[in-house]
């Protein structure tokens, strides 16, 4: 267990990354399945979730080019 808890630690970028997607994923479902629909107010937390999903994955792309780019 311990180990377990390491190896996130390690990858807290990716282990976030995919927090946040499965949260953005959560939301869109029960968004989408409200009887009366999605509202204006559901719209919001959504579309500041995938920014910085979009922004995450762009850090972490460009982390691991200089991390490539060193060696």
């Amino acid at each position: 267990m311990k180990r377990l808890f390491q190896k996130l630690y390690e990858n807290i970028e990716v282990t976030l990354l995919m927090l946040l997607s499965i949260s953005f994923v959560t939301g869109m479902y029960m968004m989408m399945n409200r009887p009366s629909g999605p509202t204006m107010m559901d719209y919001v937390p959504q579309v500041i979730i995938g920014t910085i999903i979009i922004v995450d994955i762009v850090f972490l792309m460009n982390s691991r080019k200089k991390q490539t780019n060193s060696k």
